[in-house]
């Protein structure tokens, strides 16, 4: 039987009678923490989900049944992206600039009030799929 020893943890500091606290009860931290990531995921969500509208999918790409995605980094600065970069390739390089394109030209959703001002660095990936009415 393998024994594993688990990391110590540091008590926690004395606190003096009648001293402010100067951190919120743990519920609330988790509270927050929750609210928070909840709506960071929404607004990652929306994101994606813009620039996945604004793909123009190439006739040619489109009559050669290229298919396939590819994964496109990039800044955003409030409402407009910054230097998108290919991070994976879709194999086609009419797709990998389409997929580019959509990056740049997409209408981006304003950021959550306590991410406003700030850059925020995105990895999405960009899907070419042939529809129902070729």
């Amino acid at each position: 039987m393998r024994v594993v020893k688990q990391p110590h943890e540091a008590a926690p500091e004395p606190v003096a009678p009648g001293a402010p606290q100067t951190q919120s009860p743990p519920s609330a931290l988790a509270a927050a923490a929750a609210a928070s990531a909840d709506e960071l995921a929404l607004f990652e969500g929306q994101v994606r989900l813009a620039v996945q509208r604004a793909v123009v999918y190439p006739m040619g790409a489109r009559a050669a049944h290229e298919i396939g995605r590819a994964q496109v980094a990039f800044t955003l600065r409030g409402d407009r992206a910054d230097n998108p970069a290919l991070a994976q390739s879709s194999g086609f390089p009419v797709l990998d600039r389409a997929a580019l394109a959509a990056v740049r030209d997409a209408h981006y959703p304003s950021p959550p009030a306590k991410l406003a001002g700030r850059d925020m660095h995105f990895l999405v990936w960009v899907e070419f799929q042939r529809g129902g009415d070729d």
